[in-house]
């Protein structure tokens, strides 16, 4: 439902030119942004909690994509 009202396209041209293709962090930097949306959306404080709470949730796993 969110994906509907924002497109999310606008982060991967501003954080580019702070990713490399091959060097970094494996997980796709729009999903990492998209993780701490719900976490700041749902009052999930913990990165830990938010975790386990996307690996349970089939919702939040669809909006990641």
């Amino acid at each position: 439902m969110i994906d509907k009202y924002i497109d999310f396209s606008f982060l991967l041209k501003k954080i580019r030119p702070y990713y490399s293709d091959n060097n970094g962090h494996p997980t796709d930097p729009l999903i990492l942004f998209k993780m701490m949306f719900i976490g700041y959306i749902y009052g999930i404080r913990s990165e830990r909690q938010l975790e386990r709470e996307i690996r349970t949730n089939v919702a939040y796993r669809w909006f990641l994509g």
